[in-house]
């Protein structure tokens, strides 16, 4: 649960909306050995949604009931969660990457033998993972055996960080504690609240909250349905996956159109007239796209790349240097493409536009425009 404030706008002060978040993720999990110091989770999702209430405006966010198996931690991409059906939206992803990832949990356990009393400091890594972070700067998190009760063993967990998400900056304090049955040799009950302060980042907002984790993990009898379920999970091959399953999904909410896109994008305006979004890596902006779904033309012909160039022109303007390259295809599903870059300045940065123009047979057609600096040409 997540109650706070989000912060919208350039000005000062800046909008101040209400935040309030209740979701509930219900799952079987089985940890598999990656190597000696990775592990990698198979889940299946009996139960994932989450409630979100903003300046009194609710919205309901939930697991598609195709993605509900989960892995956590394939390949060479860290632990970030995708679904082996096919891409995730970038809601269902951020409903089920949560701080407090029970595959972490491990993390929080000490490398070497504690009494009573004895405390220890987690790593960057650990850190990081358990409270899904993309960097850390500054961090002090420590673990304190706190108590010893029979074969149930209470860790606390409180500390302070500095770190980014999202490509904004973020401070962080923790304070929590977990159970460790011995009996089980597993964490049993995880509990954490979080203070957030995060600043406004290129693509999304920032905010100020206080938010509650609270996961309780029960071993399940190997008949359940659930169980066999994740067995049957593929992991053998996870290093070899099509990177496609890394990619999100994105349906315009009135646009008429669908894509896909690498993580590193994330949406900043959605309406009927444009869609925006902003690639931001390492916190810094590297690229813009606006996406139109244009009138449908009938029984005119599809543009040529003479037309295509000419509105390129005129769109630009002064900041219109050259036409770097022009091509054009027809793709496997009768689409007409069109791609033509532009170089030009604006304020003295030099910038490539890549204008691209998709047709279909039925007379429908979408314009995509990616701007970048041209510093940024590799990282696209």
């Amino acid at each position: 649960s997540v109650s706070g404030y989000l912060r919208a706008g350039l000005s000062e002060p800046q909008q101040e909306l209400p935040l309030h978040v209740d979701g509930r993720l219900e799952y079987v999990e089985e940890l598999r050995p990656a190597s000696t110091t990775r592990t990698i989770a198979t889940r299946h999702y009996t139960h994932a949604a989450a409630e979100i209430e903003i300046a009194q405006q609710r919205t309901q966010s939930e697991l598609a009931a195709d993605h509900r198996q989960i892995i956590c931690g394939g390949g060479e991409h860290g632990d970030e969660l995708f679904a082996t059906q096919g891409p995730l939206t970038r809601d269902e992803l951020d409903l089920i990457d949560v701080p407090g990832n029970s595959a972490q949990w491990w993390r929080l356990l000490p490398t070497q033998p504690v009494k009573l009393g004895d405390a220890w400091f987690l790593s960057r890594a650990a850190v990081k993972t358990l409270l899904r972070l993309e960097a850390i700067s500054k961090w002090a998190v420590r673990c304190k055996l706190q108590k010893v009760a029979g074969k149930m063993l209470t860790i606390a967990i409180a500390g302070t960080v500095e770190g980014a998400a999202g490509g904004a900056a973020s401070q962080l304090r923790v304070d929590g504690t977990c159970q460790v049955d011995l009996t089980r040799k597993q964490i049993a009950e995880f509990k954490l609240t979080i203070w957030e302060e995060r600043q406004m980042g290129h693509a999304q907002p920032g905010f100020k909250i206080e938010a509650q984790v609270h996961a309780v993990a029960t071993p399940l009898a190997a008949s359940a349905p659930a169980a066999a379920a994740v067995r049957k999970t593929p992991t053998s091959d996870l290093n070899t996956l099509p990177d496609d399953l890394l990619l999100l999904s994105f349906q315009a909410s009135q646009g008429g159109f669908q894509l896909l896109h690498d993580r590193r994008w994330r949406v900043l305006t959605d309406n009927p007239e444009v869609s925006i979004l902003r690639c931001v890596q390492r916190g810094e902006l590297v690229a813009q796209a606006n996406i139109s779904r244009l009138p449908d033309r009938g029984d005119k012909p599809a543009w040529s790349p003479a037309q295509l160039e000419k509105k390129i022109r005129a769109s630009l303007g002064d900041k219109f240097t050259r036409i770097v390259d022009s091509t054009q295809r027809q793709d496997g599903r009768g689409y007409r493409i069109l791609r033509i870059r532009a170089a030009g300045a604006a304020e003295d940065v030099k910038l490539i536009w890549t204008y691209w123009y998709l047709a279909n047979r039925e007379g429908g057609q979408v314009s995509l425009v990616i701007t970048h600096e041209q510093k940024h040409a590799a990282m696209l």
